[in-house]
């Protein structure tokens, strides 16, 4: 059974960030890019091209993974802009913000 689910961020064509979270990024990328993913947001055509611009791996049930992303797409625009600039402070930010201790690792692309 997998330890680990996915939170990551894709950048859309009209500079907005979308939030999202997986037990397989590569897939559900895929399916945002060819718009069969059931998220309205990225089925919108003034937001494609996509790209992955950032993920990270959160360990441990599912619910750490939704809360960490809750975290991420309840932030403004400039926390967003901090952890592209910064990707590897997540754990660190959620713990501070939340102090609840998560396990979080950044995967470069």
């Amino acid at each position: 059974m997998q330890e680990y689910n996915w939170v990551y961020m894709l950048g859309c064509a009209d500079n907005t960030i979308y939030v999202g979270m997986s037990n397989d990024v590569q897939k559900r990328f895929f399916q945002h890019k060819n718009k069969t993913a059931r998220c309205k947001f990225t089925r919108r055509k003034d937001k494609h091209p996509l790209e992955l611009i950032a993920y990270w791996k959160v360990y441990g049930k599912i619910g750490n993974a939704i809360k960490v992303e809750i975290f991420i797409k309840q932030g403004k625009r400039k926390r967003k802009d901090l952890l592209l600039k910064n990707p590897e402070i997540l754990e660190e930010m959620f713990y501070e913000a939340k102090k609840e201790k998560i396990k979080i690792e950044y995967e470069k692309k």
